[in-house]
C-alpha cells in the first residue's frame, strides 16, 4: 500500500511481494477504485509540480521539478518533505528545551541525557514530534515510537542482532578501529 503513494509498479509490487504480476496488476487496480481521490490529488501534484517547475514542503522547503525529475520522485516528494519539515521543527523545539539532539537519522532522532533524566527527556522529545506532526499536518498528530534506548558504554552496534541491518558493517569499522587496519596495511 505504501509503494501506491510513490507509483510503484505493478513489477515493483510483484518484486517485493514475490506476488505475480497480476496478482499485483490487480492489487493497483483496487487500490485506484478504492481512493479515486487520492490518485487524482497525486496526479494533480505531478502536473503542478511540472507546470511550476518546483514543488516544495509545507514549511516551504522547494525542490527543483527538471525534465529529469521521474513522476515517482514527485509522488514521494509530499510525504518526505513534510516528514522533513516535522524534523526540522522538532530539532528547533527540542534544542530550545534544553534536550541534546545528538543526530538525526532519516525519520528519527538520536538524543542525549543523563539517565537519571532519560525517561522524561524520552517523553518530552516525544510530546514535541508529535506536536511538530500536529502543525505540518494541518491537525493530525502522527504517533512515535521508541526504537532502541543505549545507555554508556554501549553504543548501537553493541545492542543489535548480526542480522540486523548496518551490523556487519559496524562490526567490521569496530574491528577496523580496534586495529584491524593496521593488520590489513
Amino acid at each position: 500500500m505504501l509503494g501506491q503513494n510513490y507509483g510503484m509498479t505493478a513489477y515493483g509490487v510483484a518484486r517485493k511481494t514475490g506476488k505475480s504480476l497480476q496478482w499485483s496488476r490487480e492489487i493497483g487496480a483496487r487500490h485506484r477504485l478504492a481512493y479515486p481521490t487520492f490518485h487524482s490529488w497525486r496526479a494533480d501534484v505531478v502536473a503542478q509540480a511540472r507546470f511550476d517547475g518546483f514543488i516544495q514542503t509545507p514549511y516551504g522547503w522547494p525542490m527543483a521539478v527538471t525534465e529529469e525529475t521521474s513522476n515517482r520522485t514527485i509522488m514521494n516528494f509530499p510525504a518526505q518533505g513534510a516528514g522533513a519539515d516535522i524534523l526540522r521543527l522538532t530539532v528547533i523545539a527540542a534544542t530550545e528545551a534544553g534536550i541534546c539532539i545528538a543526530a538525526p537519522v532519516h525519520d528519527a532522532l538520536w538524543a542525549m541525557a543523563p539517565i537519571a533524566e532519560l525517561e522524561t527527556t524520552i517523553a518530552r522529545l516525544s510530546e514535541i514530534m508529535i506536536k511538530a506532526s500536529t502543525l505540518v499536518t494541518g491537525g493530525l498528530p502522527i504517533g512515535v515510537s521508541v526504537e532502541a534506548i543505549v545507555c554508556w558504554p554501549d553504543c548501537l552496534g553493541d545492542i543489535r542482532k548480526d542480522d540486523d541491518k548496518g551490523q556487519r558493517m559496524w562490526l567490521e569499522i569496530k574491528h577496523l578501529v580496534k586495529g584491524g587496519l593496521r593488520e590489513r596495511a
